[in-house]
């Protein structure tokens, strides 16, 4: 297929290309009012996306750029297909502009990662079976609660990239999801939890099929809140709805090439000296991490905030000429991290996995230390504005803290806030990074992160 492609683009003059390509295996198992519905396996799908770069001269700025076609296809081995895909490509290229970059050439050794999990590439139909007899066994052990919908899902994900500079990297990873309706079989509350890992293990089953059923039962009785401010202390999982977003657009050299990233320079304080944060591409079974990113960049570890001060920007190919930092690994396609296919979609510029420091507190001394707080543990749909760094979403599952206790189940209302001090009518707002006022020792992975548990003190929650 390269020797097609790069036939075809010497016609077209100096081009600069590559093909991503990929294939997947997976068993989905479904299972209801817990028992085993069915069983798909294998389901296979594969596909690639072939991508020209053509550079333009200078821009109107003055800064060459270049314009990019990228032309999905779904048979590898097909010529016909294939130069279907690349005609698109070479004609998309003509109508685009962009910054102009070069893509990788260095054909030097990749890192070693930890993104594959033996059970799953080994018998992949025999571990989603065993996997789901035994959520049917813990769902079992719930004598109250039925599963309304319950799925488990194994992945092995095989990815090839090649260039026109030669350069070919190979990788191998599997995921593991899990998705359920979880309801008292008396009433109609539910609660529906979803996780996504990189091995089976890290599904935890034993530990949180117990307190999602418990999450059910007390959604039954849960009250919405009263309209207040409380310390307001989030989960891990539930962090890594907010936190990443923001923390990856701000530290994106793109956000700061169009003047959109509030961290101008490195060095400046950010927030407050207990935040320190990494990008690490390199995460063990991290949900982002690779040997190599989209464009074939060997992955890393990025400090982005330290004590508070901005340390570093993370960049991809085509801006990484902007930043001293230089290329950082994370030219990265939307949906990578997600278990499935992303090979349709174009590169951009993301974080890997957002890891934050732990702190000096345990989980148990936060909430003892809570005289009047609300525990978060699940939120409707979270989509935090990456640019003003604001947040809110409707509460789904709660609990109020009172005197060091966790007490009441909540749902409903509305929590919002920013990451970001900004001014009001009555003073400064401070953002919920720099008032937060404890960070927990236990650490938790949650959607490609590695965080801690969190309390920021006077947050409005507004209810009833």
């Amino acid at each position: 297929m390269a020797q097609v492609v790069s036939s075809a683009v010497r016609e077209e003059g100096s081009l600069q290309w590559d093909i991503y390509s990929q294939s997947a295996t997976d068993t989905e198992v479904h299972i209801r009012e817990n028992a085993i519905e069915s069983i798909r396996s294998p389901i296979r799908s594969q596909g690639y996306a072939l991508r020209v770069i053509r550079s333009k001269g200078d821009g109107e700025d003055g800064k060459p750029i270049c314009g990019i076609g990228i032309s999905p296809g779904n048979l590898l081995e097909d010529q016909r297909d294939v130069s279907r895909a690349l005609a698109f490509a070479l004609s998309a290229s003509k109508m685009t502009s962009a910054p102009d970059y070069l893509l990788p050439s260095e054909k030097k050794s990749l890192p070693s990662v930890k993104i594959s999990d033996p059970k799953i590439t080994s018998d992949q139909y025999s571990s989603a079976r065993d996997l789901a007899e035994k959520v049917v066994t813990l769902l079992d052990r719930e004598k109250d609660i039925r599963a309304t919908f319950c799925k488990v899902r194994l992945t092995e994900i095989k990815t090839t990239l090649e260039n026109c500079n030669g350069l070919r990297s190979d990788k191998s990873e599997t995921f593991a999801a899990f998705e359920a309706g979880l309801s008292p079989k008396t009433t109609l509350a539910e609660y529906w939890p979803m996780t996504l890992t990189r091995r089976i293990e890290d599904l935890d089953l034993e530990q949180n099929i117990p307190k999602w059923a418990r999450f059910a039962r007390d959604s039954a009785k849960a009250k919405p809140p009263k309209t207040e401010k409380r310390s307001l202390i989030l989960p891990p999982g539930v962090l890594s709805e907010i936190a990443p977003p923001v923390v990856g657009f701000h530290a994106s050299s793109s956000a700061l090439k169009r003047g959109l990233s509030k961290w101008q320079n490195t060095g400046i304080k950010v927030w407050s000296d207990k935040v320190s944060i990494s990008d690490d591409g390199l995460l063990d079974y991290g949900l982002g991490t690779s040997p190599f990113d989209d464009e074939g960049t060997a992955q890393q570890r990025t400090k982005v905030i330290t004590r508070g001060e901005f340390s570093s920007y993370i960049s991809n190919a085509m801006y990484a000429s902007f930043v001293s930092s230089g290329n950082t690994g994370n030219g990265i396609k939307p949906y990578r991290s997600g278990g499935v296919l992303c090979y349709s979609r174009d590169v951009d510029l993301d974080s890997t996995n957002i890891v934050m420091e732990a702190g000096d507190s345990s989980y148990e001394e936060m909430i003892k230390g809570t005289s009047r707080g609300l525990l978060v543990e699940q939120f409707s749909w979270m989509f935090p504005d990456p640019i003003t760094g604001t947040f809110g979403a409707e509460i789904r599952h709660a609990y109020l803290v009172e005197n060091g206790e966790i007490t009441d189940p909540i749902k409903g209302g509305v929590v919002n806030g920013s990451f970001f001090d900004s001014e009001s009518g009555t003073g400064t707002e401070r953002g919920v990074f720099n008032s937060l006022d404890l960070i927990s020792r236990e650490r938790g992975s949650g959607r490609g992160s590695l965080l801690p548990y969190v309390r920021f003190p006077d947050i409005r929650i507004s209810g009833e």
